[in-house]
């Protein structure tokens, strides 16, 4: 029998990691598989999902740009995923399509010591449509206030009126201008923006707002490279609790593999692929 091909699709796509995550996996797990990086521009979406899936590639993780693209070629979207309009997991059997970004960082977070979203206030910095997924999964998931920032405002109006629509929680806006407001009651604080991320020469114009958060705060970035922002740095040197992209990333791939095989990885195979990602990433500078 010929090896089963998974792969990840999105444009660009070189320099994931989640090729070394996933045959990592297969390898522990004595799986007869192979996962490969697939360069798919959003035109070629329609092509891909018509030819390839379920022929030669027996699943796939999505990036951006192809998340939304991907839906109108499934035949069962997961409730979330179909909400947010992102998927980011399929399985060629069945044509299914989960989102697992953000019950991967709320994965992360307990792994991390965080604990749970249950009875916590939140503060989300950004608007994209990985903030609208752990908006909703933070409501749904016990959270007990969540505050929206974005440089534009009506953006997280919008994330607050989607969340209002689709759970218990009524979020809130914060006004260009407000942010110091609402810090001191923050539990948690996800950056969810490019911020800081590297090559980019994006940055926050300033990182002063950190001092109002408590002393019991966590500050979580979804970005991984650098392996710590200078949003991190700056939470790390008021003492507070800080977590990279990294955990994430790894959590969500264990979602992907626990959807496409029925083996849940462990927490020491979480462990050793924290490890081994760090240094890679070290390695690459």
């Amino acid at each position: 029998m010929a090896k089963a091909t998974y792969a990840v699709i999105g444009d660009p796509i070189a320099h994931s990691l989640s090729p070394l995550i996933h045959n990592t996996l297969y390898q522990t797990y004595r799986l007869d598989c192979e996962y490969v990086p697939l360069h798919v521009p959003l035109k070629d979406v329609p092509a891909f999902m018509e030819a390839r899936l379920g022929r030669d590639i027996a699943g796939c993780n999505v990036t951006m740009p192809d998340k939304a693209a991907v839906i109108p070629f499934l035949s069962w979207v997961q409730d979330e995923a179909s909400l947010c309009q992102s998927v980011n997991t399929i399985a060629a059997d069945g044509r299914k399509g989960w989102s697992t970004d953000a019950p991967g960082l709320r994965s992360a977070l307990e792994l991390e010591g965080g604990g749970d979203y249950q009875g916590k206030t939140l503060l989300l910095y950004g608007a994209g449509s990985a903030a609208a997924a752990i908006a909703l999964d933070f409501a749904r998931s016990g959270g007990k206030r969540l505050y929206l920032y974005n440089r534009t405002e009506a953006k997280a109006q919008r994330i607050a009126a989607f969340v209002r629509e689709n759970s218990p929680l009524s979020p809130k806006a914060v006004p260009s201008g407000c942010l110091e407001a609402v810090l001191p009651a923050c539990d948690l604080f996800f950056n969810t923006t490019p911020l800081g991320m590297a090559h980019t020469g994006a940055e926050f114009p300033s990182l002063g707002f950190l001092d109002l958060l408590p002393a019991r705060a966590r500050v979580v970035d979804l970005i991984y490279n650098p392996l710590e922002t200078a949003l991190l740095q700056r939470a790390k040197a008021r003492g507070l609790k800080t977590q990279n992209g990294l955990s994430m990333l790894i959590c969500q791939a264990f979602l992907s593999f626990e959807h496409w095989f029925g083996i849940r990885p462990t927490e020491a195979d979480y462990r050793s692929l924290l490890a081994r990602l760090t240094l890679e990433l070290q390695q690459r500078g």
